[in-house]
């Protein structure tokens, strides 16, 4: 060595600082927690930390599976260097809650403990019923007695096996083929449960696992973690318990299970604990929700399910969770469901994503979303969804509150009145109104879906292509499109080819039973849809393609007419289809409200699309001349004058308007999101002494029932009245609404409120048929309930309301006494109106104890001061009767409330309003503002048609509805039986039957009804007209008997109806037509006789194919409510007349069929034919 540099290294060594060597530290590796250990030789890991290993050190070896209480030493010398150590587990007993231990023999201060995990192979567990039918694992019946240990000794319980096995991550329990009546929940907690992806499972038969709570609380109550129920071709079926599963653990798995006839949730998930999922299982006929779902961290996951029939709804989803809380629902069939179809209850930052979903045919809202208490967005997810609306007051999608999320590639299909959506407080009929709104589903379609056969259940798309039923490939003539619609950036590689390498739209979306692409071209038109208003600018014209017979090189003709179709005017004759959108500068176009567009493929002609109309520039004065159109009078086209509607024409006779045309038809934003805002109790006031007044401040100047405040003596300290905003000015076109607590003898002031005061906005008038509110405090009158039975809800027989026909007083008396001689000793009536109301005199005159007076349109203050003035003679009153959730005549919460104080403060006794089991459980609230609850259960309409599943299901559906009721009597106000009709299943004796074993109760009813009621054609079952046969007696008041034929009256069968056979309609009979002016200008076909009065139209022939109507956008030969109101809205608007709108609203009104006559003046192009 250089001496120079072995003196440095020397010199280094002494003036260097001293090193710090750190003290050992053991690490344990393996088995770390979780591992599954079955048999065999394994291996213990660790590794080794810090500078004091010298390489000579020995390690303790040591396991527990009780929680570190005990330890077993596995070895005390095992070499500490090579960081491994082999250990053979074959003789240790099986157990989930295995840990190690490891410790330096030399230094105890280095040492580690592992977390737990599972040693020996995964148990397995039978359970079996007596019998060995059809079974799949077991080899003898089960016995309570056995051990469950093998397939030869199964036990008939799983609640032995849980309670006497020791369960843990891996084991199964098999339940063979079988019914189980369960006598208690089975409840799965952590000493049973399962690990991260290894769980304790149970899993059914493939030949049929039922297990019957028998009206218990639950099937299964897990709060344990990592269980899973149910797997491919192992399902369980739940049955007849409150919840069928209800979880609580983390991880907790559902899978291909069935799960139906609950009482409230079929599946129910409320917890804070973490993950979850249900996927692939068939969630049905619940009383009230499908699956119920509370997430407050991380995810849980809805995937592949079939939720339908639930009377409320089918799922019940509520993110209320901080940071990533999310539920997943995705590829979900949610139909016909007896409310909403998805409803989001949000709070804090949880978000609800919805993809490829098929929620369609649900009796409210497809999806609706608030936030709690009002507070917060609402956080939806949405693409590639089916939502489908059918009928008024319903929507695609509802939301309450301001939207954060994103909205895409959605198909919407709202239908028979329905929106597209509710938004912003306003109500969205078109596609292109909502976009306008909400600013989301730019990509997104309104159209037909197209589905196979909804009517028995088959959502699958229709297409040319072919789709797969039971593994063979179906082709359709036509095509949805639906198909190939999906976001782009979405896998599809699970759908067969071809697929146009695009996802599907709907619950089928890249799934393997996908429907193939379809084999022609289709092009859909995705703006303008219809609705939109564009007033000047570049525009863009768009649109989509599916189909295999594109090949890029196709070219579109774009056309538009601005008269409904009659003309086009070419755009343009070779856009690019393959380039799905279009400019186009509408500054300079003629103004109108009547623009559509037309876009047909040029290579072929079938693919084609027309959109709804819209409006370009800003049409003022359109439709409101003087001039005269061949449809206002004799001569210059419409839009050139300066008056309003002041030509003659045939409909309208001479003169000028006295006063603005009647609205027919009127749309109110629904108020159920803004409920807090207008309701709510006064504290301090006495009640049954004090009313809260509602007015409204309207350009400057209250309206309302002002009380006269000099006459009132202030109930506050200070000597006077404040006058408290309960809403925002902005909200329903008022400045402000105020309210005041006034002593129910107040002299009022006079007002026209709220029926005659033209000179208030429509919807503020709306809004204040909410006038008096129950006073805070008591219910009045909530203990003077005495119901005297039986009753009998009476309809004379002699009546025909949709006609205006009513019995007079001898009939009304014929009627009582003939019901009085059979027993009956109490009856309801449902209406306040016309001859009705003097049946609770003549009641009482006969001898009945108990008249409950109905008040039908809750929201008409004439029907209500009809029913104030039968106090004397009325026990209590059913205000309103299945308003809230039918859909014709129907009425807002908000209407309902107001109605319930005003008869109750006003008469002082008990009042109530009658509603189905489903809209009771949906709105709880209600029960606060009624005296007693009154329900109507009908058994027939849940397919209960003997009398002994009808009692028990009548009886079932009681129980529920007085535990909601929570000790306020419960009166049921309909239920009985059908007994004709042609239905195979109504019958005499079923009603019979029926009433015979539900008298044997103690629940109190009233029967349904007393006579038939012949006009009752809307109610239809299996496409038999049901609703004529519910009475106790035939429309001629005979006692219906065994071997006795059911009455006919003269003309019945033949489509005349008293009143009707010379075919006069009232207020048409002289073509004169109320508030449109002075003259008597006759309209064709309306007078007496042929149109309306035989049925016979002139000119058809016999054999003439009827031309449809351009107005009858669904081709069915009727007006729905939707065509009407477009036509009130073209009115509105000023692109047609009110005659136009009047005419659309008899047809509607009346349910008549009509043809169209090209050559015809409209209105009169309707001709009315026989169905």
């Amino acid at each position: 060595m250089n001496t120079r540099i072995g003196i440095v290294l020397l010199f280094s060594v002494f003036l260097t600082p001293a090193i710090s060597w750190s003290d050992r530290v053991l690490t344990l590796l393996e088995p770390a927690g979780g591992e599954v250990w079955a048999t065999g030789e394994h291996t213990v890991r660790w590794a080794l930390g810090g500078d004091m290993w010298f390489g000579n050190e020995t390690l303790t070896i040591e396991c527990t599976r009780d929680g570190g209480s005990t330890w077993s030493v596995w070895t005390i010398a095992a070499p500490a260097a090579p960081c491994a150590y082999p250990w053979n587990i074959t003789e240790f007993p099986a157990s989930p809650n295995y840990q190690v231990r490891i410790m330096c023999n030399e230094y105890s201060e280095a040492w580690d403990v592992g977390g737990t995990f599972t040693i020996g192979a995964s148990a397995s567990y039978y359970v079996n019923d007596t019998s060995t039918d059809n079974d799949f694992y077991c080899t003898a019946p089960g016995s309570p007695e056995a051990d469950g240990l093998t397939p030869g000794t199964p036990n008939t319980s799983i609640r032995y096996i849980l309670n006497t096995h020791a369960l843990g991550a891996g084991d199964t329990v098999w339940v063979d083929t079988g019914y189980y009546l369960l006598e208690n929940d089975i409840l799965i907690q952590a000493e049973d449960q399962g690990a991260p992806g290894n769980p304790m499972t149970i899993l059914g038969s493939p030949g049929g696992a039922i297990l019957d709570r028998n009206g218990g609380p639950n099937v299964f109550y897990i709060t344990g973690d990592y269980i899973q129920l149910g797997d491919a071709g192992n399902p369980l079926h739940m049955t007849r318990a409150d919840v069928g599963a209800y979880l609580t653990g983390t991880g907790n798995v559902i899978s291909n299970c069935e799960v139906y006839g609950c009482g409230f949730y079929g599946i129910r998930r409320d917890a804070p604990a973490p993950d979850c999922i249900i996927s692939e299982c068939y969630v049905h006929d619940n009383l009230h929700w499908g699956i119920g779902i509370i997430v407050s961290q991380n995810t849980a996951s809805l995937v592949d399910n079939i939720i339908s029939g639930n009377g409320e709804g089918g799922i019940w989803a509520s993110p209320i969770g901080l940071g990533s809380t999310a539920i997943e629902i995705n590829n979900n069939l949610v139909v016909d469901n007896g409310g909403y179809g998805v409803y989001g209850d949000f709070a804090n930052d949880g978000v609800i994503r919805l993809k490829n979903n098929t929620i369609a045919r649900n009796a409210s809202h497809a999806v609706y979303g608030k936030a709690q208490n009002d507070a917060g967005p609402v956080r939806f997810q949405a693409r590639n969804n089916i939502l489908q609306s059918i009928g008024p007051d319903r929507c695609c999608m509802y939301l309450c509150n301001a939207l954060e999320g994103a909205l895409d590639y959605n198909t919407y299909h709202a239908i028979d009145g329905a929106a597209t959506g509710y938004y912003a407080g306003a109500t969205h009929s078109w596609l292109s109104q909502w976009r306008a709104s909400t600013g989301q589903d730019g990509h997104s379609m309104s159209d037909n879906p197209l589905f196979v056969d909804p009517d028995n259940g088959n959502y699958t798309l229709m297409s040319t292509g072919g789709r797969m039923v039971s593994g063979e490939w179906v082709f359709d003539v036509m095509s949805s499109s639906c198909i190939d619609s999906g976001d782009p950036a979405d896998n599809a590689s699970v759908e067969h080819e071809p697929n146009g390498s695009r996802i599907n739209q709907g619950a089928c979306g890249n799934r393997i039973h996908a429907s193939r692409t379809p084999m022609e071209r289709l092009v859909t038109l995705l703006e303008p849809l219809g609705g939109e208003t564009w007033l000047s600018g570049a525009r863009t014209i768009r649109w989509n393609r599916t189909g295999q017979s594109w090949n890029g090189t196709e070219t579109l003709t774009l056309e538009y007419s601005t008269d409904t179709g009659n003309t086009w005017t070419l755009l343009e004759d070779n856009a690019s289809a393959a380039a799905n959108s279009f400019p186009w500068e509408v500054s300079g176009l003629l103004a109108s409200f009547r623009y559509q567009i037309r876009i047909t493929c040029n290579e072929d002609t079938s693919a084609t699309d027309l959109s709804g109309m819209f409006q370009i520039g800003n049409p003022e004065g359109e439709g409101e001349g003087e001039g005269e159109t061949p449809a206002e009078g004799e001569g210059e086209p419409e839009g050139e004058g300066e008056g309003e509607d002041e030509g003659e024409t045939p409909a309208e006779g001479e003169g000028e308007e006295e006063e603005e045309p009647a609205i027919l038809f009127s749309y109110v934003p629904a108020l159920e999101c803004s409920i807090s805002y207008v309701h709510g109790r006064v504290e301090n006031i006495p009640p049954s002494e004090y009313g809260l007044l509602l007015w409204v401040h309207v350009d400057g100047a209250w309206w309302g029932p002002k009380p006269n405040l000099s006459t009132i003596t202030p109930i506050n300290s200070a000597g006077n009245w404040s006058q408290q905003v309960l809403v925002e000015p902005t909200d329903f076109n008022a400045d402000a609404i105020g309210a005041v607590a006034v002593p129910l003898d107040a002299v009022l002031e006079a007002s026209c409120w709220p029926v005659s005061c033209q000179e208030i906005p429509l919807q503020d008038r709306e809004l204040a048929r909410a006038v008096v509110y129950r006073a805070a405090g008591d219910c009045v009158g909530a203990d003077t309930l005495a119901l005297s039975f039986p009753l009998v809800m009476y309809q004379p027989n002699y009546s025909d309301p949709g006609n205006g026909v009513y019995p007079d007083e001898s009939q009304l008396t014929e009627n009582l006494s003939q019901l009085f001689g059979a027993g009956f000793r109490g009856l309801t009536f449902y209406a306040s109106t016309n001859t009705m109301t003097l049946i609770p005199g003549l009641a009482r005159e006969e001898g009945f104890q108990t008249v409950g007076t109905g008040v039908w349109q809750v929201y008409n203050a004439a029907e209500r001061d009809a029913a104030v003035d039968l106090a004397s003679d009325t026990d209590f009153y059913i205000v309103g009767v299945e308003g809230l959730s039918r859909t014709e005549d129907a009425y807002t919460k908000e209407d309902l409330l107001a109605a319930l104080g005003d008869l109750s403060l006003r008469t002082g006794k008990p009042v109530t309003t009658a509603e189905t089991p489903g809209t009771w459980l949906a709105n709880p609230d209600l029960v606060a503002s009624v005296d007693f609850v009154a329900v109507n259960i009908h058994p027939w309409w849940a397919e209960k048609r003997t009398p002994e599943s009808a009692s028990t299901y009548f009886q079932t559906v009681y129980d529920t509805i007085v535990a909601l009721a929570a000790g306020k009597p419960v009166l049921v106000t309909e239920t009985g039986m059908p007994t004709g009709g042609g239905h195979p299943d109504a019958s005499l004796a079923l009603q019979q039957g029926y009433f015979e074993m539900i008298e044997q109760t103690d629940i109190p009813f009233v029967y349904f009804e007393a006579y038939d009621q012949f006009w009752k054609t809307g109610e239809v079952s299996d496409d038999y007209v049901i609703g004529t046969h519910w009475g106790l007696y035939d429309r001629c008041g005979q006692l219906k008997q065994e071997g006795v034929d059911e009455c006919q009256v003269e003309g019945e069968g033949e489509g005349e109806i008293e009143g009707e056979g010379e075919g006069e309609v009232e207020g048409e009979a002289e073509g004169e037509i109320e508030d449109e002016g002075e003259g008597e200008g006759e309209i064709e076909d309306e007078g007496e006789g042929e149109a309306e009065g035989e049925g016979e139209i002139e000119g058809e022939g016999e054999g003439e194919i009827p031309i449809l109507h351009p107005a009858d956008i669904n081709e069915d030969f009727r007006i729905v409510i939707g065509e009407a109101i477009g036509y009130l809205a073209g009115w509105q608007q000023g692109s047609n007349p009110i005659a136009y709108a009047i005419r659309a609203a008899y047809l509607w009104q009346n349910g008549e069929d009509y043809t169209y006559d090209p050559q015809a003046t409209p209105p009169l192009c309707w001709i009315l034919i026989d169905n």
